[in-house]
């Protein structure tokens, strides 16, 4: 099924780029590196025009397209002008101007939905005057900077704006470095740490229990979320092929999927996509067997438990 549709995009990208010269093709895994066609998760069409690089990315399963926009190096680093980006429904997720490579201008970013995520305004890469985040609807984080595009300002995140109830909040000097004492939050309003930066560099740090006292252990590290099982024991015992797979797939087989999922405040499971596919049967699989996991224990940063995104493998051997 892969391959099928493999196929069909590059018979689509040899229509769009009949009559061009200097077209390339790239195979691109989920991390966006190149790679062999057998691990592909997104092709990469460029076109080379004068001076430029057209590029244009598409997910490898669903034939949408994933990006598009003009580079000036052949490494696609170096962006100019407007670039865009979509989720694999077809919808817009981000557009903004590149001028040299750095972002200029009003950058706009969307939910799945369709609905604002981000409005934030950049002067050769540098934050400039406003920058808004949303989720649902929801103010998340307000920045406000200065009005000659040095990149100093003031950025609070939210966890709920209308009541006031502060994430976090900072200060950025010019050259958009970190300074001064950084403050972040409990949903309690309680203090979980103040960090103290100098021109961007950790000069020192402190953690607090939501009872105000002092935390003994060392909070700097980031802490990842962890199951509460033997992964490897609970993929044996609870991921199976699907019903009347062996007998229609009478081939040996080794399927290697990526399953990106959320571990929410509260360790649930949330937001499960399968970002390396397979055979869609498998795919299937993959998200059920995730979705069955028990709460994991929530990942921590800056001493309180935050959402965090989660990649693991979900392999299939059949022999």
């Amino acid at each position: 099924m892969k391959y099928t549709y493999l196929l069909l995009l590059l018979m689509l990208f040899a229509k769009l780029s009949f009559g061009q010269s200097d077209t390339l093709y790239q195979y691109l895994d989920y991390s966006e590196h190149i790679c062999k066609d057998l691990d592909t998760s997104y092709i990469r069409m460029v076109v080379k025009k004068p001076g430029l690089w057209l590029v244009k990315e598409y997910y490898a399963i669903e034939g949408t397209l994933k990006m598009a926009g003009l580079f000036s190096d052949d490494s696609f680093k170096i962006g100019q002008g407007v670039c865009r980006y979509y989720y694999k429904t077809g919808r817009l997720e981000k557009e903004g101007n590149f001028v040299d490579g750095k972002k200029h201008g009003l950058w706009m970013g969307y939910d799945e939905n369709g609905n604002t995520a981000d409005s934030s305004l950049f002067s050769e890469g540098m934050p400039y005057l406003f920058s808004y985040h949303w989720n649902d609807k929801n103010l998340t984080l307000k920045g406000i900077y200065d009005s000659l595009g040095k990149g100093s300002g003031v950025e609070t995140t939210y966890y709920n704006y209308d009541s006031n109830k502060i994430s976090a909040y900072g200060i950025y000097s010019e050259g958009y470095k970190k300074q001064g004492f950084w403050n972040y939050y409990y949903r309690s309003r309680q203090k979980s740490c103040r960090e103290h930066f100098v021109n961007d560099s950790l000069v020192s740090i402190e953690c607090y229990k939501e009872d105000g006292n002092l935390e003994t252990y060392n909070c700097l590290e980031q802490i990842m979320p962890k199951a509460p099982f033997n992964m490897n024991q609970y993929i044996s015992e609870n991921l199976h092929f699907p019903e009347n797979f062996r007998e229609t797939y009478q081939k040996d087989l080794y399927a290697r999927i990526i399953v990106q999922f959320v571990v929410s405040e509260t360790g649930s499971i949330e937001d499960i996509k399968v970002i390396k596919h397979t055979l869609q049967p498998l795919d299937n699989e993959a998200v059920r067997f995730v979705s069955s996991m028990p709460t994991w224990s929530p990942g921590k940063i800056h001493n309180r438990p935050v959402r965090m995104t989660v990649k693991i493998p979900v392999v299939f051997v059949m022999n």
